[in-house]
């Protein structure tokens, strides 16, 4: 597992996190969370979600439509069977496919997760949908891996179309694949999953 957490409630969580939840009297589904202040005075979250590319200029943490996703079982505070408390965030720039990380207690400081499983980014990238150009050593043309894991995630589109997408120039390809994550669902059973399997609660 690697990670590790303690069991904590929901009203300990937020405790720890109140400073930074602006609207904070007007109740959950009015909060926004100062992420810059967040991960600036958190090194450690902020170092957890440096591993996957993208930007926080749009973020939810209660229940909305967000770039009409319905976000509802994902975002917000939850409590897991094991014990590990979080909050969900749905976020990313008007250029990207938002992703979903939470944020939690390990005991001594807050963390940072991005689960992989039933989230929604390019994960041979390991970035946004929409940001993939934009990584720190970026590719000027697909791998190998690359082409396997697009065709595994977008399995469901026409073979044909899929292929001939792949031949083309990997940029113009990207443009392609961005229009396609619009058929990604988020899976919060396989998040809930993920997080439960990385994250040992003491």
């Amino acid at each position: 597992m690697g990670r590790k957490a303690i069991v904590l409630t929901k009203d300990e969580l937020i405790s720890k996190l109140k400073d930074y939840i602006e609207n904070f009297g007007k109740g959950e589904n009015n909060w926004t969370l100062d992420s810059y202040r967040l991960r600036k005075d958190y090194k450690m979250l902020d170092k957890d979600l440096k591993k996957i590319l993208f930007d926080m200029e749009n973020l939810e943490i209660s229940d909305c439509e967000f770039f009409d996703i319905n976000t509802k079982e994902l975002v917000g505070f939850h409590t897991l069977p094991n014990g590990l408390t979080y909050l969900g965030v749905i976020s990313g720039g008007d250029w990207e496919y938002p992703l979903f990380f939470i944020i939690y207690f390990d005991g001594s400081t807050l963390r940072g997760y991005i689960p992989e499983e039933g989230n929604v980014f390019n994960k041979s990238f390991k970035a946004a949908y929409g940001s993939e150009c934009d990584i720190e050593s970026p590719r000027d043309e697909f791998k190998v891996s690359d082409k396997n894991s697009i065709r595994k995630t977008f399995s469901h589109i026409d073979n044909v179309e899929l292929e001939t997408t792949l031949n083309l120039d990997m940029e113009e390809a990207l443009e392609v694949i961005f229009g396609w994550a619009d058929d990604l669902n988020y899976n919060s059973i396989l998040v809930n999953k993920d997080i439960t399997d990385r994250i040992e609660v003491l």
